[in-house]
């Protein structure tokens, strides 16, 4: 039982130490994508317009030409502790063949002369870097189908009024994207200097993305905060606005939500809107026009009734100026209603260092909360929470507000 023990604190310290330096490198954004790994689909693609077999002499100023190489490091050299130099590119392009040949993408084959396998052929069908191709073209519109630096590089410049992604987030567990903190910053970094490039002078970025943790710890990862700064400081963006999504329907994290209830199950993910203009065009009259609440045009009747408009806080209010009328209520960023009424509810046990957790101790509906079999099931799993205190008499006082979605 111990041995067990042992072995599951010294995997936890582990976990615990691959977040503390991920976060290290998050910080001095020192992580970059070596070249030999840009350069890997780039030489498939090479070797297939030659045919499948090249010289490597053939490929080195074709590679540097597709990826834009600039003439300086096209002709630096380097050299060896034994005095001997060699090229930098060409040397980066020759790791990269040996890289492949290691994966099943390129045979051995005979010496000065690269030939693709058949692996490497069926990497070659997936989405291809350096190609956007046409899906359709509408009267409205045109699908293309790239990466999305490709997809950039075939738009126009200054033509785009919306760039929305939501991209993979940082995670190394998922199928798709696989990312430690520092890559994708430093990929996201590089994107959002090319979305700059082709928004209008008013257009703005939209990116919806989701909080991820440190691993090994029940603590957030700045990676959102990170990205924000970058795009202000170092793109010359604006932050627009910041909103949030709320996903009822998504998973907690498993360790920290699930197994030991560190964390409570986070059902928001955020948007973040960023402009090269200090006014995008924006207009909230554009958005559907939603009535006015009943208990909205009551509180306006009342108000005429009142003596005097000045509020206790001194300003003089025109209560005219809020009449119910027109095209309806100004819109808000989000719906922040249900979310905000959670806050509130779970206020009281954050203060005392828990966390009501049970979804029944807030009334879901005017049903549940009429049902007096429910009311009283509830009473009890509240003061189990400390959140409300009796009487004496099987009432609760009046100092606890009871909250519901």
């Amino acid at each position: 039982m111990k041995s067990s023990e042992a072995t599951a604190a010294r995997a936890r310290a582990r976990r615990v130490e691959k977040g503390i330096q991920t976060e290290e490198r998050a910080r001095t954004f020192t992580a970059r994508p070596s070249l030999q790994g840009l350069l890997q689909l780039p030489l498939l693609e090479e070797l297939e317009s030659h045919g499948g077999r090249a010289k490597p002499s053939d490929l080195y100023e074709r590679l540097a030409d597709r990826l834009d190489v600039p003439d300086d490091l096209r002709s630096q050299k380097r050299t060896c502790g034994d005095g001997q130099t060699y090229s930098v590119f060409p040397q980066a392009v020759r790791w990269a063949r040996q890289n492949a040949v290691m994966a099943g993408l390129i045979h051995k084959g005979d010496r000065g002369i690269w030939e693709l396998a058949d692996p490497g052929y069926a990497k070659l069908k997936k989405v291809r870097r350096g190609v956007a191709v046409l899906i359709y073209s509408l009267d409205d519109g045109v699908a293309l189908w790239a990466h999305a630096e490709d997809a950039a590089r075939a738009i126009e410049p200054g033509s785009i009024s919306l760039v929305f992604s939501s991209p993979p987030y940082p995670t190394i567990s998922r199928e798709y994207g696989r990312f430690s903190v520092p890559e994708w910053l430093t990929w996201m970094n590089s994107l959002i200097g090319l979305w700059k490039g082709i928004l209008t002078p008013k257009g703005t970025i939209c990116l919806n993305v989701g909080d991820v943790f440190v691993s090994g710890t029940p603590n957030l990862s700045p990676y959102i905060e990170r990205l924000t700064l970058s795009c202000v400081d170092n793109h010359g963006l604006y932050l627009s606005g910041r909103s949030v999504w709320h996903s009822p329907t998504k998973m907690g994290n498993i360790q920290w939500a699930s197994k030991t209830r560190l964390r409570p199950r986070n059902t928001l993910e955020h948007l973040l809107f960023f402009s090269p203009s200090p006014n995008p065009n924006w207009d909230t009259r554009r958005l559907p026009a939603e009535p006015y609440a009943a208990s909205t045009v009551a509180a306006w009747d009342r108000a005429q009734k009142r003596p005097s408009s000045k509020r206790p806080c001194g300003y003089n209010i025109n209560e005219r100026a809020f009449a119910p009328t027109g095209d309806g209520p100004l819109p808000r960023e989000s719906d922040r209603r249900r979310w905000g009424s959670r806050q509130r509810s779970l206020q009281p046990s954050l203060q005392r260092g828990r966390i009501a957790s049970a979804p029944g101790t807030v009334p879901r509906g005017d049903s549940e909360a009429g049902d007096p079999a429910y009311n009283r099931a509830r009473s009890d799993r509240l003061r189990s929470y400390g959140r409300i205190q009796h009487n004496g008499k099987g009432r609760p006082r009046s100092r606890p507000a009871l909250h519901r979605f």
